[in-house]
Parts: structure tokens; C-alpha cells; sequence
């Protein structure tokens, strides 16, 4: 009985997460990534405030998720590649396993929303240093 609670668990944390970082990426689109606050995102994500920041550090993680998923998936990807292979062609092959057409919309709606913004700039660039 115990891993079928600690699995519910785990099933019920990935959608808090995936309704959060939904809710955070479509105020981003509709009302701008500057605009978008932790009590608006809750607010869509039918969640507390304080969830909000039990799952995601701040708001432009929130935001960021869709290109932390791309780069989490790439990672993933890249893991499963063959350590004897080119570190350039083990790289392309993870990126393009990780490009789903909608990870690749998202990751470039993302990349658009924060074109402008430093915050979401700096986020972006510490989730790449981190992959690398």
C-alpha cells in the first residue's frame, strides 16, 4: 500500500507542477512576462501562493518552465547517448530528441516573451550553464 501512496503523491505533485508552469507560461502570453504576478499565477493554477513557491523559486521560474523542460529533456537524452560517442554529435542527437513540436513552440514563445526582460535573461542563461 505504501507505493501506491507515494505514487499517487508523486502523480499528484507533477500535475500541481504542470498546472502551475501552464498557468505561468499563458499569463506570459496573454498579458506580458513583466505583468505577470505570483498571486495571478496561483490564482489560475488554483493553487496558494505559498505552493506556487513550494514548487518553483520565483516567478520567472514559473515562466521558464516550458524552456527548463526543453533543456531537462535534452539532458535526459543526452545521458542515454554512447560515452564513446563525439560530444557534438551526442549533443545535436539529445537536442533533437528533446524537440517535440510542442517543446519547441513553447521554448521559442519563452524565448520571445523574455527577449526584453534581464530577469527572465539571466534565468535562462543559468538553466544552459547548468546543462552544459
Amino acid at each position: 500500500m505504501p507505493d501506491h501512496v507515494a505514487s499517487q503523491r508523486d502523480l499528484q505533485r507533477a500535475r500541481t507542477h504542470r498546472a502551475i508552469a501552464d498557468a505561468a507560461y499563458e499569463l506570459a502570453v496573454e498579458v506580458g512576462y513583466e505583468r505577470v504576478t505570483a498571486d495571478a499565477i496561483a490564482d489560475r493554477a488554483g493553487v496558494s501562493r505559498r505552493t506556487l513557491f513550494n514548487y518553483f523559486p520565483s516567478v520567472d521560474a514559473a515562466i521558464a518552465a516550458p524552456a527548463q523542460e526543453f533543456l531537462d529533456a535534452a539532458r535526459e537524452a543526452l545521458v542515454e547517448r554512447p560515452l564513446d560517442e563525439p560530444i557534438r554529435q551526442a549533443c545535436t542527437a539529445a537536442l533533437t530528441a528533446a524537440a517535440t513540436p510542442d517543446r519547441v513552440r513553447r521554448f521559442g514563445e519563452f524565448l520571445v516573451l523574455a527577449e526584453n526582460n534581464e530577469a527572465a535573461a539571466r534565468f535562462h542563461l543559468a538553466s544552459w550553464d547548468e546543462w552544459e
